[in-house]
């Protein structure tokens, strides 16, 4: 059963974005960089947790290499501090690197969903910060303070 689970996780080729997430992207009237360096990020994170583990200079790294897309360091912290206050996105507290919100995009079925959106918030938790967003899987609302 565990070899079927981590192939199946090494396999994973899509992934979901909570509809309300784009009433979001039209609220928060994210820039073009932050928009980018948040599909990026998706594309790059482990599915299996939805954390990507890169530091801002390896975004621009890849981005290079693998996108032929040159940004400015200051245009990079620009678009991941906007992503962070934002909460897409907070920065991993043991470790390098960031969470991907699970509660506005994920991998994997409803059975670890939960445990992703509680990972996430206690993240933010032990850094001072309180949760804005809440996804309800049953009814697939999202619900936020901001």
């Amino acid at each position: 059963e565990y070899n079927l689970m981590a192939r199946q996780r090494n396999t994973v080729y899509w992934g979901a974005f909570v509809l309300d997430t784009f009433d979001l992207f039209l609220k928060d009237d994210l820039s073009r960089n932050e928009f980018e360096i948040f599909f990026f990020l998706c594309k790059k994170m482990d599915t299996s947790t939805n954390k990507v583990f890169l530091r801002q200079k390896d975004i621009l790294s890849e981005l290079r290499e693998d996108y032929d897309i040159s940004k400015a360091k200051g245009t990079v912290s620009k678009a991941i501090k906007g992503l962070l206050e934002k909460q897409y996105i907070a920065k991993q507290v043991h470790g390098v690197g960031y969470m991907i919100n699970p509660n506005l995009f994920y991998t994997g079925g409803k059975f670890d969903l939960s445990d992703k959106i509680q990972i996430f918030n206690d993240n933010l938790l032990k850094q001072g910060i309180s949760p804005m967003y809440e996804l309800n899987p049953d009814l697939g609302k999202l619900e936020s303070d901001h």
